[in-house]
């Protein structure tokens, strides 16, 4: 199964998940590269062809929740994982100049894993 992207998750959950997903969220500070990260583990996959959006040096280019699905039996490494999807999720940096922007951005994940 081909991952999928969604640039509009944001807050409005994952209307696809299944209770057997494992789900990653990738948090860290903006400009860090978590977006790039998440696409190279698509191209480790094999599953370059869906991709998140990736900022130029530590500008922040990710605004909303992304997410992609990863079904576990793409890579022999993943053998343990066969019957289950790997769901990476791409979030804003932290760190910002405003300190209320990162209680935010906590906030819309824990809204994302609530509607999930």
């Amino acid at each position: 199964m081909p991952p999928t992207t969604n640039d509009a998750a944001s807050t409005g959950g994952f209307p696809d998940a299944r209770d057997t997903d494992i789900v990653i969220p990738i948090i860290g500070l903006g400009g860090a590269g978590k977006s790039t990260f998440v696409n190279y583990l698509l191209q480790g996959a094999n599953r370059s062809e869906k991709s998140v959006i990736v900022g130029h040096g530590q500008d922040p280019c990710t605004t909303q929740l992304q997410y992609v699905v990863i079904d576990g039996s793409c890579r022999p490494e993943l053998k343990d994982f066969s019957d289950r999807r790997l769901v990476f999720v791409d979030t804003p940096g932290l760190g910002r100049t405003d300190p209320k922007g990162d209680i935010q951005v906590m906030g819309d994940i824990v809204k994302w894993f609530k509607s999930s």
